[in-house]
């Protein structure tokens, strides 16, 4: 296999990769969000005036504690997903540059030994 090709290949995987890390960020941060809506709408019940309300507040309130902890995790969790495909993102667009000038590199290669072969043969008349 040659440079070219192998430069090709590896711009090809790495934009697989990109795309994977791509998906998990979209993931994440959707996990995040709903944990975001879930803290929201244990608020409102804490804000929501019945008369089962003073009943429910110790448990709302450890149940609105531990979605916080949660969603503090999860946001960090969706930061470090979003931060590795903006990396394999550029690594993949570096790869394919790269991928790009090799092959150009590999026709002017072959262009520069057709013409010494044109160059060195005798002439026919």
């Amino acid at each position: 296999m040659k440079r070219p090709e192998r430069m090709a290949r590896l711009a090809r995987a790495q934009r697989a990769l990109a795309e994977v890390a791509k998906a998990e960020s979209i993931a994440a941060n959707a996990r995040y969000e709903d944990s975001a809506r879930q803290a929201d709408e244990i608020l409102d019940a804490l804000n929501a005036t019945n008369v089962l309300h003073g009943f429910a507040v110790k448990a709302m309130a450890d149940t609105l504690r531990r979605n916080g902890r949660t969603t503090e995790r999860l946001r960090r969790v969706a930061d470090e997903r979003a931060s590795q495909y903006v990396r394999q993102e550029r690594t993949a667009e570096v790869l394919e540059e790269r991928a790009t000038q090799a092959s150009s590199e590999a026709r002017r290669k072959e262009e520069r030994q057709r013409i010494e072969i044109l160059v060195s043969s005798p002439r026919r008349r």
